[in-house]
């Protein structure tokens, strides 16, 4: 399941955040550069090592948004988990492998704290559930711009 986040994408470097380039957030992620201001290209941090004065833009097609991918009952399922001994050395079990799959606990565990992130990505205002339509959308426009 993969979701759409706003964002914020420098015109010059592609550059992206998934963050308002508010005052107070850039303190937080980036406090070296201005609000507003791409902070690899502020800082020389792009690709041509320049500094510059970019001011990020937000992202208007779905090719260009941050995507969250969400982990899948299926995908859960097939996950396994690497056995150590005390000292965190691996341990081959009976048939010789070091990973063995996740406990019915584990797993259930796991679904929760994974059906709390859906909970929060469907009521989040910055993102949008990507279904089929969509996802057809996204197909549609990489098509069209190569």
């Amino acid at each position: 399941m993969d979701y759409l986040v706003d964002t914020w994408i420098c015109p010059n470097c592609k550059y992206k955040q998934d963050y308002e380039p508010t005052h107070e957030l850039t303190l937080i992620h980036n406090a070296d550069t201005p609000a507003g201001l791409c902070p690899a290209c502020y800082t020389g941090r792009n690709q041509d090592r320049k500094k510059e004065q970019v001011e990020l833009v937000v992202a208007v097609s779905p090719i260009e948004k941050i995507v969250i991918s969400v982990v899948t009952d299926e995908e859960l399922a097939a996950r396994e988990v690497l056995v150590t001994d005390d000292a965190g050395e691996p341990v081959k079990g009976e048939e010789g492998s070091v990973y063995r799959q996740l406990t019915e606990e584990e797993l259930a565990e796991l679904k929760v704290v994974r059906d709390k992130d859906i909970q929060y990505l469907d009521e989040a205002p910055n993102t949008t559930f990507v279904d089929e339509i969509l996802k057809e959308e996204i197909v549609r426009l990489q098509e069209t711009k190569v």
